[in-house]
């Protein structure tokens, strides 16, 4: 569903691209990641987007297959990103997609030190005229799961947290995603990487 073309057209709204000052609307010391004294900012928790144009594009880039939410393989590569990392998906990746910004290129990986605000920012403006990003920390999970999740990567994993992540599409209403995200230090830099993807399944929860 390749709707992200400079203008983003979800249902019968149309997403024009913010050109103000991002702004912070939640600051919750307690749902934020927290990470060498600093704090993880929502945009840096790669989600699937709601017209899943972000997770189709990776999908068709590292597999050469088209990203049908109709088909299984696809819908585990999403579900289970981890299991796929540092194996068909190289880590510290970008694909340029040819859209206009602000995702002329994404990445499933984030260098942390891009990704780090001295105060917490839980909830804030998204890139686009009436969107918004947020995230609360639900639990941290042991290190050690990292083996299951991801057992392409050989790094060990510094932290892994489960992740309530809310996306706000403008007037489509919330989304909730109950996602699993991990640290690893990769060549001296520590990246984050999305371990796995529940979407709206709370269940997740009982799981880990």
């Amino acid at each position: 569903m390749k709707k992200l073309l400079g203008i983003m057209v979800l249902g019968l709204f149309v997403l024009e691209l913010n050109v103000g000052a991002r702004e912070v609307l939640e600051s919750k010391k307690l749902d934020a990641w927290k990470v060498d004294g600093k704090f993880i900012i929502p945009e840096c928790l790669v989600y699937e987007w709601y017209s899943g144009d972000n997770y189709e594009e990776f999908y068709e880039k590292y597999f050469n297959k088209k990203g049908d939410h109709a088909d299984p393989k696809f819908k585990n590569f999403i579900k289970n990103i981890g299991l796929f990392l540092n194996k068909e998906v190289p880590l510290k990746n970008t694909i340029k997609t040819g859209w206009s910004s602000p995702n002329e290129e994404i990445s499933l990986t984030k260098n942390v030190s891009d990704c780090l605000s001295k105060n917490p920012e839980t909830y804030v403006t998204g890139p686009f005229i009436g969107t918004y990003d947020g995230y609360k920390v639900i639990k941290t999970i042991d290190i050690q799961r990292g083996l299951k999740l991801a057992p392409n990567i050989s790094q060990k994993f510094l932290s892994i947290k489960l992740i309530e992540r809310i996306n706000r599409p403008g007037r489509m209403g919330s989304r909730y995603h109950y996602n699993i995200y991990g640290i690893i230090n990769l060549n001296g830099e520590k990246v984050i990487v999305p371990l796995k993807n529940e979407q709206n399944d709370k269940s997740v929860r009982k799981k880990f």
